[in-house]
């Protein structure tokens, strides 16, 4: 038995409630009128108890069910007395007719109208439209005709956001409801809305709808001039920018319409829109009007139309352009107000790629192919651009020319081939180096070279390149810090361009920047094992060299990291002094080590013979005293192991030992360990007569003071 048949035997059935609930929260009334059982819902509506205006778990009605498609359904539910025909749905808050309205439901339009319990001007709560409101921005013609024809609807009702009918009915390009709406001298057809400002007229020119256009134009009740406030535009520069050629003609056919009108947020005109976007049948139109200034500025950039369509590559644009007599090939922008010396259309285009644009523009004798721009100040020429931005088509285009220097340098004196060098861009690289006028070496105000940039970065293949000419050198230091090509690349780890470097009899591979530093040392600070092998088997490379700022060396400097494979590597030179102390805090190897915790390079250093496990720095510490200093417990445990240390050695200025450091830092665990050791005297007093027990009391340290008194008392609680 189908639920239908169920359902007409229940109202038989004594004593069954037809308001139970089935799983989907629903009554059978509710069922049957979603589904359009008509015959269900009559014999449900003439059974005494039913609720016909029960809601679901959703809050929607059974008319609320209904009004999608069942005219005869919602007929019957109409006629119960107990059903509510306005009750506002969930969700939004649509009534019924609003839903019906908005999807175009003309016979249940007409029967919830006919009730007086309607109410045909109902607002939502989302968005507070009406049914006449839904009706027009779905194009329901037929409906909106209902609605009308019942006089008791508001034609220019606004919404949340400030829209009638009529504007959502022009946006969404519905010709037939405008025409409707605008036989009514109650609407108003230049009404705005208040999100954007702008009226039908824009909105129908902004997405193109030319029969709407014309329509409205036709009314002669809109300003075509009227500019929205969010960014001062108007209709004509909307339709230009989205390129709908149908609508800017209409447009332009009205006198009153300004074909030049710059928008107020950034100043630009319909053909500067139109020419950003490449509209090029738009472009052609607005030309043909001697009102239009084919070389108009922009307020914002000081862009021209033809500087926009060279920027985004738009040659046909730019070629109808160059073509009038009235357009500057060479105008120049502004990033910075009212100064215009930027970029040219040409330097636009060389940076961005656009070949086409290019040779066009190149083929102009107006147009200065190697003009030094100032965006962000940094005066460069097209070339430099298009060599920066490894566009290698437009740079054969430009170096083709007799009136480019190749090799012009820009404000931070970078010419092209040094933007491509640290770029990476190897073909580039080779197209400027065949070229006449080229200088390889040439030096950047920081004295970097097109291989030292390159090598810092390491492009291999470009390194390659300008090791081949003869021209290059390739040990050249930069400037600031007297850094080579292998410096540099040393100590960024780009192994491949160290081999490369160091394949050239012409590099010296110990080479001293200006404060001492190697290459050895710059890539055991970056940790770069690879490239310290590599070094570590020249000859002449000192693996004991000191920098000048520190007196660090290549060990110190590696134990000072932790870097346990390098200081391996460096042990197996046999050729370093394992108790080397810097110029600054005269520590060894041992005690930065120690200083940082480092137990795998503590352990790695005690193990060879003629390392001084207690040499102490230029304050009087001890690799013990300072891993007790700083809490390493595992280290302190290593060192303890040792014979020749002398667990109680006191620094220099404070005549503090390891103990007392440790209690008077906090350190509990590092406490404990020289507690149980021989020779550490716990009641040791340093130069300010204090003891360890006194520094834990002193900075609160209570666990330490608990282990000390401990320590000389075993009963003490």
């Amino acid at each position: 038995m189908d639920n239908e048949a169920m359902v007409k035997l229940r109202p038989a059935t004594k004593g069954v409630d037809q308001n139970i609930r089935d799983s989907g929260d629903q009554i059978s009334l509710l069922w049957a009128s979603r589904n359009g059982h008509e015959s269900v819902v009559k014999m449900l509506l003439a059974t005494d108890g039913v609720d016909a205006d029960s809601k679901d778990s959703g809050g929607q009605m059974p008319l609320g069910w209904a009004e999608n498609v069942h005219e005869a359904v919602v007929k019957l539910l109409l006629g119960a007395d107990a059903a509510d025909p306005d009750f506002k749905g969930p969700g939004y808050g649509q009534t019924s007719l609003s839903w019906a309205s908005r999807n175009g439901h003309e016979a249940v339009v007409k029967l919830l109208l006919a009730s007086d319990r309607v109410d045909p001007d109902s607002k939502d709560c989302g968005y507070r439209r009406t049914p006449l409101s839904w009706a027009a921005e779905s194009g329901h013609r037929s409906v909106v005709e209902i609605l009308l024809a019942s006089g008791r609807v508001h034609l220019d009702t606004k919404d949340s956001g400030g829209r009638t009918p009529i504007l959502l009915a022009s946006q969404n390009g519905h010709r037939m409801v405008v025409r409707l709406l605008l036989a009514s001298d109650r609407v108003d057809p230049d009404t705005k809305d208040s999100v954007y400002g702008q009226t039908p007229l824009s909105w129908a020119a902004r997405n193109g709808h030319d029969a709407v256009v014309e329509l409205l134009l036709a009314s002669d009740r809109v300003d075509p001039e009227s500019k929205d406030y969010r960014y001062g535009r108007t209709a004509l520069s909307w339709a230009a920018e989205g390129g709908h050629e149908a609508a800017v003609k209409i447009l332009l056919a009205s006198d009153r319409v300004e074909p030049d009108s710059k928008d107020s947020l950034y100043g630009q005109t319909p053909l500067s829109w139109a020419a950003e976007n490449g509209h090029i049948a738009v472009v052609k139109i607005l030309l043909a009007s001697v009102r239009v200034d084919p070389d108009s500025k922009d307020s914002r950039y000081r862009r021209t139309p033809l500087s926009w369509a060279a920027r985004n590559g738009h040659d046909a644009v730019v070629e109808l352009l160059l073509a009038s007599d009235r357009v500057n090939p060479d105008s120049k922008d502004s990033e910075y107000g009212d100064s215009e010396d930027g970029r040219t259309p040409l330097s636009w285009a060389a940076w961005n790629g656009h070949e086409a644009v290019v040779k066009l523009l190149l083929s102009s004798n107006q147009v200065d192919p190697d003009f030094r721009d100032s965006f962000f100040y940094t005066g460069r020429t097209p070339l430099s651009l298009a060599a920066g931005a490894s566009h290698e088509v437009v740079v054969k285009l430009l170096l083709a020319s007799d009136r480019v220097d190749p090799d012009s340098k820009d404000s931070t004196g970078q010419t092209p081939l040094s933007w491509a060098s640290q770029k990476g861009y190897e073909s580039v690289v080779k197209l400027l180096l065949a070229a006449n006028g080229v200088e390889p070496d040439s030096k950047n105000s920081k004295g970097k070279t097109p291989l030292l940039l390159a090598a810092e970065q390491g492009h291999e293949a470009v390194v390659k390149e300008l090791l081949g000419s003869d021209r290059v050198d390739p040990d050249s230091k930069d400037s600031s810090y007297r850094r080579t090509p292998l410096s540099w690349a040393a100590g960024n780890g780009r192994e491949a361009v160290v081999k490369l470097l160091l394949a050239s009899d012409r590099v010296h591979p110990d080479s001293k920047d200006s404060k001492g530093f190697t290459p050895l040392s710059w890539a055991v600070i970056g940790g770069h094992e690879a490239i310290v092998q590599l070094l570590l088997v020249i000859e002449q490379v000192d693996p004991d060299s000191r920098d000048l700022k520190s007196g660090m060396t290549p060990l110190l400097w590696a134990a000072y990291w932790g870097r346990k494979a390098l200081v391996e590597l460096l042990l197996a030179t046999k050729r370093v002094n394992l108790n080397s102390k810097d110029s600054k805090d005269g520590r060894t190897p041992l005690s930065w080590a120690a200083w940082h915790g480092y137990e795998a390079v503590v352990k790695l250093l005690l193990a060879v013979d003629r390392v001084e496990p207690d040499a102490k720095d230029s304050e009087g510490k001890t690799p013990l005293l300072l891993a007790a200093e700083q809490g390493n417990e595992a280290v302190v445990k290593i060192l303890l192991t040792v014979n020749v240390i002398n667990p109680d050695s006191e620094d220099a200025k404070y005549k503090q030992t390891p103990l007392s450091w440790a209690a008077r830092n906090g350190h509990e665990s590092v406490v404990e360990l020289l507690l149980t050791f021989n020779g550490v005297d716990p009641h040791s007093k340093d130069s300010s007569g204090q003891t360890p027990l006194s520094w834990a009391s002193r900075n609160g340290h209570k666990s330490v003071i608990k282990l000390i008194k401990l320590h000389h008392n075993p009963l003490y609680p």
